[in-house]
């Protein structure tokens, strides 16, 4: 489920709804920023966090349908 779950059921039987799941190993670290950075889309979706500034990937790659 959604933070929008009137969307995502609308989203849903429009054909439209992308989504992505999944379980990541993630350290934060004291006084930064982080990120959640990717694509959501028929031909497939990925999502990972990056530090906010210097945009590293701190997390692996989750990759959807």
């Amino acid at each position: 489920m959604t933070a929008a779950p009137v969307l995502e059921l609308a989203s849903r039987a429009a054909g439209t709804f992308h989504a992505v799941s999944g379980v990541v190993a993630f350290d934060p670290k004291p006084g930064r920023t982080y990120v959640v950075r990717g694509t959501l889309g028929p031909q497939g979706s990925q999502v990972w966090i990056e530090e906010e500034g210097t945009k590293r990937r701190v997390t692996e790659v989750v990759h959807g349908p």
